[in-house]
């Protein structure tokens, strides 16, 4: 009886266990947010007499995939819609930071909530990869 019990046991486990070790690959793959960036970072913050100042670094997959970055930045009043920055740069490669790096500043007029946007375009060879737009920073002044 004993002896029936365990094989009856084993059976069952075997067969609950088919299922599990199953796969299948479907038009749902999971893909990279980015194709030639891992990832950027933004800083962005106005001191109280309204000097704007900016920092961002765009870190590649990989520099023999990506080795050339242009960003537009803009720095737009929020309140308005006016823009009150925009400059477009050729962005150089930091090889000890592993990253497309800039930053700057800007002196404000007018008092109010603006929002720095940048559009990245990331370059390989002249040929244009991708264009990322980056989510706004937000600073009151």
């Amino acid at each position: 009886m004993k002896k029936l019990f365990v094989v009856i046991l084993t059976i069952v486990l075997i067969l609950s266990s088919v299922g599990i070790c199953y796969g299948a690959v479907g038009d749902n793959m999971i893909s990279p947010y980015f194709v030639s960036v891992n990832y950027y970072l933004t800083q962005f913050n106005i001191s109280s007499s309204g000097n704007a100042t900016y920092a961002y670094d765009v870190v590649p997959r990989s520099y023999l995939n990506l080795n050339r970055v242009v960003a537009t930045v803009k720095i737009i009043n929020s309140d308005t819609g006016a823009v009150a920055y925009n400059k477009t740069k050729e962005l150089e490669f930091d090889a000890m930071q592993y990253a497309f790096m800039d930053s700057g500043t800007y002196d404000l007029d007018t008092r109010g909530t603006y929002e720095l946007r940048i559009m990245l375009k990331c370059y390989k060879d002249n040929t244009l990869l991708e264009t990322i737009n980056t989510t706004p920073d937000v600073a009151a002044f």
